[in-house]
């Protein structure tokens, strides 16, 4: 009889083996779909931000921002998908049994048996739900509950009176988590959610009621709330045994050590007669009280059971005992069960959840909020307002060019009449400051709608222009004669001129002649005869050319850093393109660790 136990046991536990399995791989995929959103976020997070523009760099924030918003939305969404299966995670690699009915149905009697009878190498942990958490509890309170055959309980579940009726308690043994709770209207309202809760996650459900008097009115009440929640029921008709009298072979008024009174109480197995009307009525009952669109699919099995003729048969090694007790055919629908939900876990039923939050990720819809194709969008958005933004900038740049022009046309037309040799340089000053002046308002009002909040101070980047030593000088024409010179001529007089000559000569001629006027005749005739006469004409100055050349270096210098500037503004651009270019690796990146994550479900 043990050996027979042990096989159901056996066959019922090498199916849990393949449901561990598949959750183990389940929980490790998980982690890594958590691994790479962290490992996402903290990349993103860590690139850094050196952008000089604000306008850009606000946009570049915008951008931040909406990639913070997508993580939040992936964390709460996976979140909620762990929430959805917490009974899972918190019983992970266990076939989930609920027990759910009223008390005295025989529900705790039927789960001892099956915590007791278990395989040798295995243990049994009792846990009861209080105060908002599962306790531990190392020995069961053993309150003895006297069955119509005079046996006890065994130690598990408490079966007093009271059956713990607003407690939720469970066992785990090996692959099973066993949950015993009763009716939802009897629990409190923090134990009655975390009920309804593993109600939606059980893998197998069971209804007791007790063959004494079937489905009463508080337990057609009880099965409503079941069909409610939308999950297929197993109905147990427990205690469907009978006590049958004989006469005992001793034939003694007196009584044997076997029998009372000649009378033998014999506990057996009601007949399959009485079970089948009982089960027909169960499920006719359970017809009339469920809408024909709730039950569809949805009422299980309804079979007939008894604990006590098989811990009677297990204790007299009486095996059709056993078998008619129906233990058995409930360790094989079990069996059913887990192994349905290992066919399940290992098909996509169980991915699912995964699947869905994978492809809502890499989905290529561009209604999808919070998938990689909407953050490209917003990146492709920013891009596509940055290369506008630098197309602008450069007709901006033209625009602005001219507009200097136009600006140094006028400060050198305004000053160009009142400028002289005395104020040249002056003036040069003052055009200089007239043109910088210009230079912020030509910028700012060429870019003003590239960028809103750029900087209207551009004139402090074109004060490196010096004036320098600037003159205007005379302008001279002069002009030589080869004619002989009158005083030439004069000397032809003789001596007697020579007085009126001195008087007319100029020093030069003054200093040769200072020996006298005895050598004086042969010098004169040499400076006569070897020199020219040069005479210089004042003509005007070299004002025009002075200015020409100056408007020249103006001209040069303010279009350099006109140039310099607009490169300076283009590089503003560039600065988010090299963070965008991170992102976009970084998205490239989880984007491919995500696909190979959904290659394995």
């Amino acid at each position: 009889m043990k050996e027979q136990l042990n096989s159901f046991y056996v066959s019922l536990y090498e199916s849990l083996k393949d449901i561990a399995d598949v959750n183990n791989k389940l929980d490790n995929t998980r982690s890594e779909i958590r691994s790479h959103i962290d490992s996402f976020k903290n990349a993103i997070e860590g690139i850094n931000i050196n952008i000089k523009n604000p306008d850009i760099e606000e946009s570049f924030k915008e951008l931040m921002n909406s990639l913070k918003e997508v993580f939040l939305m992936w964390n709460h969404n996976f979140s909620k998908m762990l929430e959805r299966e917490k009974f899972r995670t918190e019983l992970k690699n266990k076939f989930i049994v609920i027990i759910f009915g009223k008390v005295k149905a025989g529900k705790s009697t039927f789960g001892n048996f099956i915590a007791n009878n278990k395989l040798e190498q295995q243990k049994v942990e009792f846990l009861e739900y209080r105060h908002k958490k599962w306790h531990k509890i190392e020995r069961l309170e053993e309150l003895p509950d006297t069955k119509e055959n005079g046996e006890s309980e065994e130690s598990g579940f408490a079966t007093d009176v009271v059956e713990c009726t607003d407690r939720i308690q469970r066992f785990n043994l090996g692959g099973m988590a066993w949950i015993d709770t009763p009716g939802l209207g009897s629990l409190t309202k923090e134990n009655g959610a975390l009920a309804r809760e593993y109600i939606e996650n059980a893998d197998y459900i069971i209804y007791p009621t007790s063959s004494t008097s079937p489905l009463q009115k508080d337990e057609q009440d009880n099965i409503k709330e079941l069909f409610d929640q939308n999950k297929k029921v197993t109905i147990c008709i427990t205690k469907s045994d009978i006590i049958e009298s004989d006469e005992c072979e001793c034939d003694s008024k007196t009584a044997c050590d076997k029998c009372e009174e000649s009378i033998i109480k014999k506990l057996v197995n009601k007949n399959d007669k009485d079970r089948k009307n009982q089960e027909e009525y169960v499920k006719n009952t359970i017809n009339e009280i469920i809408p024909k669109e709730k039950i569809k699919n949805k009422l299980g099995d309804i079979f007939s059971i008894s604990v006590a003729t098989a811990k009677e048969a297990i204790k007299n090694n009486d095996l059709e005992m056993f078998e008619n007790s129906n233990i058995p055919k409930f360790y094989e629908l079990m069996k059913d069960h887990a192994i349905k939900k290992a066919k399940s876990l290992k098909s996509q039923v169980p991915y699912d959840g995964l699947n869905a939050f994978i492809s809502l990720i890499l989905s290529d819809s561009t209604d999808s909020k919070g998938s990689i194709k909407d953050i490209y969008n917003k990146i492709e958005k920013l891009e596509n307002s940055l290369n506008e933004g630098l197309r602008q900038l450069k007709d901006a740049q033209k625009i602005s060019q001219v507009d200097l022009q136009v600006a140094i046309d006028k400060a050198f037309n305004r000053h160009i009449d009142s400028t002289t040799k005395e104020n040249v340089k002056e003036k040069c000053k003052i055009i200089t400051n007239e043109i910088n002046s210009k230079t912020s308002e030509i910028i700012t009002n060429n870019t003003n709608e590239i960028l809103q909040n750029i900087s209207n101070d551009f004139g402090v980047l074109f004060e490196g222009l010096e004036v320098g030593d600037i003159e205007i000088e005379d302008i001279f024409i002069e002009t030589k004669h080869k004619e002989e010179p009158w005083y030439k001529k004069a000397f032809k007089g003789g001596a007697k001129v020579a007085g009126s000559i001195l008087a007319i000569l100029p020093n030069p001629f003054v200093k040769i002649i200072g020996g006298g006027l005895a050598a004086f005749g042969d010098k004169v005739a040499d400076i006569i005869n070897d020199d020219e006469i040069v005479k210089k004409t004042l003509i005007g100055d070299n004002k025009e050319v002075v200015l020409r050349g100056f408007r020249a270096k103006v001209e040069s210098f303010y279009s350099q850093a006109f140039e310099a500037t607009f490169l300076q503004l283009g590089e503003s651009f560039s600065d988010i393109k090299t963070e965008i270019g991170a992102i976009k690796t970084e998205i490239g990146k989880f984007k491919n660790n995500m696909e190979k994550v959904r290659r394995t479900l």
